[in-house]
């Protein structure tokens, strides 16, 4: 059985040690394109819905995305103050658009009823920058494909 979705949210993000126009806050309107390949079979182990797409738009939409790691540096202690003060969602290094499709491919895995074959996530950061994260099977066990498509 193959699911997909797509659709827009809009978030703002800063990149820690980097040099240039990203290491500001700034936004964008991110536009995701899901596919989700399951067994048949998964649909009786659930409600009759493998997973409500649902919370990924609520993951990241009208959000600062940022890097988990500035909660400990004490160069970002202003940035602390509006975490706390926002509505926010930490990711594990640098919110670029490749770490924030692995996120959604994690928290997939995380949401999803039975047994997937692969899960397939597209994130346009701009109309030009598509990036591609996959989370496939090998013989060797599971993992994380980033391919930035420019």
């Amino acid at each position: 059985m193959k699911l997909q979705t797509s659709g827009f949210f809009s978030a703002a993000h800063f990149l820690t040690n980097y040099k240039g126009k990203c290491q500001n806050c700034h936004g964008h309107l991110y536009a995701y394109w899901i596919e989700i390949i399951s067994q048949d079979e998964d649909l009786t182990k659930s409600n009759g819905m493998i997973i409500d797409f649902g919370f990924i738009k609520k993951m990241f939409d009208h959000k600062l995305v940022y890097n988990k790691a500035i909660l400990f540096d004490t160069n970002y202690s202003r940035i602390k103050q509006l975490i706390k003060q926002m509505e926010c969602y930490g990711i594990d290094g640098n919110p670029t658009a490749e770490n924030m499709a692995k996120e959604i491919v994690r928290e997939i895995k995380n949401n999803l009823i039975g047994t997937q074959k692969s899960i397939i996530v597209r994130i346009w950061e701009d109309v030009e920058s598509l990036i591609d994260a996959s989370k496939l099977k090998s013989g060797e066990g599971e993992y994380i494909e980033v391919n930035n498509c420019d």
